[in-house]
C-alpha cells in the first residue's frame, strides 16, 4: 500500500466509510422516523405546507453530503446549504416551476510524489417551494462555504429566474 502525501485523502476515505455505514437500511429508516418526529415538534412546522427537499449526490470519487436547512419565515423561505470546498463560481442556483435547484461542481488537480491526482466533486440539491415566491427578488450569498438563499413570498411569480450568487 502506498501512502499519499495528500492530507485530505484519509479524511475523504473516512467520510465515505461513515456515509456507507449510515446508509444501512435499518439505521436509515430509524433516522427518517426520528427526523419526522423532531420536525413535527419544531416551532413553525406546518404539515399542510412543508417544503420538500430531494437530494441527488454524484459520488465521483468521494461522497459529498451537504447540510441543507429550509426555514419558513414571515416573509417567505430561507435556505442554507453547507458547501465547503466549493468556490462561488463552482455553484449555480436556479428557480423554476416552484423548484429551487442548487448545483455545484469542482475539480482539483494536484501533483504528488507518486503521481498526479484529481478530485472531482459534484452535488445537486432541489427544494420544492409550496407557494409562489417573488422570483425577481430571490437573493443568494456564498461566504465561508455556506450558501444562503432568501425566497420572498408573492401572490404571483413567473416560472423561471437565474439567481446570481454574491
Amino acid at each position: 500500500m502506498t501512502h499519499s502525501n495528500d492530507p485530505f485523502e484519509t479524511m475523504f476515505r473516512l467520510f465515505a466509510q461513515t456515509q456507507r455505514e449510515m446508509m444501512d437500511d435499518n439505521l436509515g429508516r430509524r433516522m427518517d422516523d426520528d427526523s419526522r418526529r423532531r420536525m413535527a415538534d419544531s416551532p413553525g412546522y406546518r404539515a399542510d405546507r412543508p417544503a420538500a427537499s430531494t437530494r441527488s449526490v454524484d459520488h465521483r470519487q468521494h461522497g459529498i453530503d451537504t447540510n441543507l436547512h429550509v426555514d419558513e419565515t414571515d416573509d417567505g423561505y430561507a435556505v442554507m446549504v453547507d458547501l465547503p470546498g466549493f468556490e462561488r463560481d463552482d455553484l449555480a442556483v436556479r428557480f423554476e416551476d416552484g423548484v429551487l435547484s442548487i448545483q455545484g461542481e469542482s475539480t482539483v488537480a494536484a501533483e504528488t510524489s507518486d503521481g498526479a491526482r484529481r478530485h472531482s466533486r459534484r452535488v445537486t440539491e432541489r427544494v420544492t417551494v409550496p407557494e409562489p415566491v417573488m422570483d425577481d427578488d430571490i437573493t443568494a450569498t456564498y461566504h465561508n462555504g455556506v450558501l444562503e438563499i432568501t425566497l420572498p413570498r408573492a401572490d404571483d411569480a413567473s416560472d423561471s429566474n437565474r439567481i446570481e450568487i454574491e
